[in-house]
């Protein structure tokens, strides 16, 4: 789970996080002015935090291959399954934007672009080929490019085991 710590106490939970962050850091903001786009780059990270992550993570694999019988092959295929059909999702809401934009909503990156990245991350070392969604691959390869998030990257973390 991402915790940030303040002052020696925890913080979870992405959505947490990533809303204490705008509220009491100074810098660009990861929300947009404009309150539909805001709403709209809100959402694309929702369908990753609330609708994609879910279902993927290791221990609701490891019940579900316990409960129904299911082997690491079939584990893998249904993982790979549904990590698919939320990045079919998220390439639809991308060509539905009036305007192509560098990142998800904006020139820059919000809130969305911040649940993408690590989610592309588990798709690539679950074997899963984002080749097969365009903008999503092209966003991740642009937020990449930066150094924030270079240094945000999970195993670029004193902590990571």
């Amino acid at each position: 789970i991402p915790t940030l710590s303040v002052n020696g106490e925890p913080v979870t939970q992405s959505t947490a996080v990533i809303e204490f962050i705008e509220e009491t850091f100074d810098g660009p903001s990861l929300l947009l002015d404009d309150p539909i786009a805001r709403a709209r780059s809100r959402a694309f990270g929702q369908v990753i935090a609330c609708e994609m992550h879910p279902v993927i993570g290791p221990e609701l694999q490891r019940h579900i291959g316990g409960v129904y019988n299911i082997d690491e092959s079939g584990r893998k295929a249904g993982y790979k399954h549904w990590l698919a059909e939320g990045f079919v999702t998220l390439e639809a809401l991308l060509h539905r934007r009036e305007k192509p934009t560098a990142f998800s909503y904006d020139e820059k990156p919000t809130i969305g672009d911040l649940y993408l990245v690590p989610q592309i991350n588990n798709a690539v070392r679950g074997g899963l080929d984002t080749s097969d969604y365009p903008l999503v691959s092209e966003l991740d390869e642009r937020c990449h490019a930066l150094p924030e998030f270079a240094k945000a990257m999970t195993e670029n973390q004193q902590d990571y085991l």
